[in-house]
């Protein structure tokens, strides 16, 4: 698992819009059941004992959603780029000490609900099978009966279809657009729109996708024209950076492809090169060694006459 998180600023989804926007959609179909003012923000960390050793564990986000003083449910958020099989045991863990909080300080009332949304960006790798506790178990035949299940939310959103990304309404739409454009073209064109948070979309592209150039040219953007500059609603400058971050890859993806072939070529070479002197010694010709080694014409014309 790929989780990336800069602490000294704000992410994308710890905004409530955004927030209320993903729940909204992907459980909702859109519709506003979940109101940005109605969210607050939770505590992220948690810890368990193992052993004697006082463990941490950390949500991405997390937020009670309430009505009034009435708490309707904790919702979390779990950003996943790499699949991962361990992912029903995690969230168990999340929502178990979730639970156990509401049992150290509620003692009386009712018990409200938790609910983890895992969002899957990777559009390289299929997310695979497991998507529940049972799924990840070797169980035998004889326990499977009393073996609790527990399944994941898990929502691929680059296979989320065009009908559904319309209904983003935040700044996620960007992130999701690009995710699932990637998946069904492998390439992106930038759609219009406000950005309301650009800096954050930057990140989120970077962390959620694992591209680092749109961070790094976000940067590099920032420097030349100055924050206000990024900061503005305006999407010209966002697809600008884009633009420019897909070229910068592909250009990076070029000259890799270039040092590999370089580096095989040379690997080919010095394969070919041993086989000739191993023919110049096996038929006594020793001077020419010397010559093969200064002079690519006759070295050629040797690979020809030895057939290699």
């Amino acid at each position: 698992m790929q989780k990336v998180k800069d602490k000294t600023q704000r992410t994308l989804e710890s905004y409530n819009e955004v927030f209320a926007d993903i729940v909204n959609v992907l459980l909702f179909d859109g519709k506003e059941v979940i109101k940005p003012d109605e969210l607050t923000d939770a505590t992220e960390i948690s810890q368990f004992k193992v052993s004697g050793d006082i463990h941490s564990q950390e949500r991405d986000v997390a937020k009670f959603w309430k009505d009034g003083l009435i708490q309707i449910a904790l919702i979390g958020l779990e950003n996943q780029t790499d699949p991962d099989p361990d992912m029903p045991l995690r969230i168990i863990s999340y929502d178990g000490a979730a639970y156990k909080e509401q049992l150290i300080k509620r003692k009386k009332g009712k018990r409200f609900p938790v609910i983890t949304l895992v969002l899957y960006f990777g559009y390289k790798r299929e997310w695979g099978k497991v998507r529940s506790l049972r799924d990840r178990l070797n169980i035998p035949d004889e326990l499977r009966d009393y073996v609790s299940d527990y399944k994941i939310n898990l929502f691929e959103i680059c296979k989320l279809n065009d009908e559904t990304v319309a209904k983003f309404t935040s700044d996620f739409k960007v992130v999701a657009d690009f995710c699932t454009q990637m998946y069904k073209n492998g390439r992106y064109i930038p759609s219009s729109g406000a950005l309301v948070h650009p800096r954050e979309v930057m990140d989120a592209m970077s962390a959620f996708i694992g591209d680092k150039r749109f961070e790094e040219v976000y940067n590099e953007s920032v420097k030349r024209s100055g924050e206000e500059a990024i900061t503005m609603k305006d999407t010209s400058v966002f697809d600008s950076i884009v633009e420019i971050g897909v070229k910068r890859g592909e250009e990076l993806g070029l000259k890799r492809g270039e040092e590999l072939g370089l580096k095989r070529g040379l690997k080919h070479g010095e394969a070919k090169l041993a086989s000739l002197i191993s023919e110049l010694l096996k038929n006594g010709r020793e001077d020419d060694i010397k010559k093969v080694a200064t002079d690519s014409k006759y070295r050629n014309k040797l690979y020809s006459e030895f057939g290699l």
